[in-house]
């Protein structure tokens, strides 16, 4: 089978009216968004254009009062969307041909982004512990080791909902700092911590000073933040020793210059609502109203567990290896009417591992919920498991 195979089946699904367990828009999930952003947007638009390369002031000094910590807002450089900061860090730090670490499972299309600028990825792995998601530090060793020019993390995890510990996070920043490189953290589910709490930031572990060693570059962005993925911006702050962040800071702005791809209006829009939004508090509810709705469902289904989930929008679900996890996400949307996403989507290697987002409806998300355990079930029977 082939991703191509399993998304015209779920789209086959979906048009008989399977229920969506895979979606992560959070603008087609119900949430009551405010009428005040239309206002907000109509008055950006009238805005006069003062393109800057790291973004104007007003929006960095909003984007630095928002954050887990204070932050200097000329540490800031605002871009288009998260995808393009990594797009900027690539082109900063990388001639075609140098390597980056990047732990997998992690950010999707950073393999995609980096192999268009000519940049190899070297892999090192977040492993299923039995309790809770954990960083081989060895593999993060071994992946410097061939020459990385920075390492990108992705804490709250997607999909693993797994969030750097302290140890975790200092290991990492001793590791770059003795080579020499940035860690890159893609923070954009930050918000989102399991229990209606948001999760921990790197910046935020005892011990870590993220005002010395080697570059530390914390991404985020409205899509994840606001929960306002049609208005594009992403940002990077950049901490570590003021002369190395100072020398990023110079090369990231100078790329993006050539670019400035963030509009007005979402520089408005970030001005306007990051201070808080309702939204958030929306998201967060459903989330942990759904983990529970979750969880409940599977109580009486040992066969099938919940991973744990300390921050994102997504949780993990294992099922029996009598079935590849691809033939798992086939036989649901098939059999029994429930879109889920197979876990080698992700990277997910080990363990049969099943994607389910937490952002749908809870009715919707409940009879989906329903719908998973029957067809677990009815899928073990069809083997004889």
């Amino acid at each position: 089978m082939t991703p191509t195979i399993l998304a015209v089946t779920q789209r086959e699904a979906r048009g008989r009216g399977a229920v969506d367990l895979t979606v992560t828009n959070p603008t087609t999930c119900g949430f009551d968004y405010p009428r005040r952003l239309a206002e907000i947007l109509a008055r950006a638009a009238t805005r006069p254009y003062e393109p800057d390369p790291r973004g104007p002031a007003t929006t960095r000094e909003a984007i630095a009062r928002s954050g887990p910590v204070p932050m200097d807002p000329d540490r800031v450089v605002v871009t288009a969307s998260t995808s393009e900061s990594y797009g900027l860090l690539l082109r900063t730090l990388c001639d075609p041909g140098d390597p980056v670490a990047v732990a997998r499972p992690g950010y999707p299309l950073l393999d995609q982004l980096a192999t268009q600028d000519g940049v190899p990825t070297l892999g090192c792995r977040w492993r299923w512990g039995g309790g809770r998601w954990e960083l081989d530090l060895g593999s993060v060793e071994r992946a410097l080791a061939g020459g990385a020019r920075a390492l990108f993390m992705v804490s709250p995890n997607n999909p693993t909902g797994s969030v750097l510990s302290e140890s975790e996070a200092l290991g990492l920043r001793e590791r770059c700092d003795a080579q020499g490189i940035p860690l890159v953290v893609d923070e954009v589910f930050w918000p989102y911590g399991s229990g209606a709490q948001r999760a921990v930031s790197v910046v935020e572990r005892p011990g870590l000073d993220p005002h010395d060693g080697a570059p530390l570059v914390i991404l985020d962005g409205l899509s994840k933040r606001l929960a306002l993925p049609q208005i594009k911006l992403g940002w990077m702050t950049v901490f570590g020793d003021p002369r190395a962040a100072r020398r990023l800071m110079d090369g990231l702005t100078h790329v993006n210059d050539a670019y400035l791809s963030a509009s007005t209006p979402a520089h408005g829009v970030a001005e306007a609502l990051l201070p808080r939004w309702p939204v958030t508090d929306q998201i967060l509810g459903r989330l942990e109203g759904n983990e529970i709705i979750l969880r409940d469902a599977l109580a009486d289904a040992p066969e099938v567990s919940v991973g744990p989930r300390e921050g994102g929008w997504m949780i993990l679900v294992r099922v029996p290896a009598v079935r590849s996890d691809e033939d798992w996400a086939l036989w649901l949307a098939r059999q029994a009417g429930v879109l889920v996403a197979p876990g080698f989507l992700y990277d997910l290697d080990t363990g049969c591992w099943l994607v389910v987002s937490l952002l749908a409806p809870e009715g919707v998300f409940g009879e989906g919920a329903r719908r998973l355990v029957a067809g677990v079930r009815a899928g073990l029977a069809s083997v004889g498991a």
